[in-house]
């Protein structure tokens, strides 16, 4: 058997495998070194904000009990605010979510295959969609860190006992209030 019957395999680059993978921007994929460093910065300013009697927390307590009508013991906040989370994840953002998809596509949204043309969104389509999308995926870190913070004291009020505990519900606050309203 000749070679010409028997070719060798062409070795390629890994950028142009990469390439053949659909990236466009091999760059993009680098890490940035910087991006521990706003990790490591955000935490002073992670912790001022969340302070017992702090931004955090006065929104929170504003927000819950505007939304509530009456003011909510600490220990019923963590479920307020749960409360919170899965009407703004299920109600809310997936009506966004079905708008966007009725409205990006020329015939509306498709209940046979109603996520058949999510790839040709763009623009205000896409971000109602894409807003719901991401809320489902943190509501999980969501729920098990209220949960661990829920049962960190076995105290009958642990979360209105300890600054600690006012601290993780106002950090908790402020995660469901910037998803729910920036």
């Amino acid at each position: 058997m000749s070679s010409k019957d028997n070719p060798a395999p062409q070795k390629t680059d890994w950028l142009t495998q990469i390439k053949q993978d659909g990236v466009i921007n091999p760059t993009a994929l680098r890490p940035s070194p910087f991006v521990p460093l706003v990790f490591i910065a955000s935490i002073p300013i992670t912790s001022f904000l969340t302070a017992p009697g702090g931004i955090a927390e006065t929104l929170v307590n504003g927000t819950i009990n505007a939304l509530f009508f009456r003011t909510v013991a600490p220990a019923g906040k963590l479920a307020a605010l749960s409360t919170l989370y899965f009407i703004g994840t299920y109600v809310f953002a997936a009506a966004g979510s079905v708008s966007g998809l009725a409205s990006g596509h020329k015939d509306g949204r498709s209940n046979a295959q109603p996520r058949a043309h999510i790839s040709e969104l763009t623009g205000l389509p896409l971000r109602l969609y894409s807003a719901h999308v991401h809320m489902m995926e943190h509501l999980a870190g969501f729920a098990l860190m209220a949960g661990l913070a829920a049962g960190r004291t076995p105290s009958a009020d642990p979360l209105a006992n300890t600054l600690a505990g006012r601290e993780v519900v106002a950090l908790l606050g402020m995660h469901v209030l910037l998803k729910l309203f920036v």
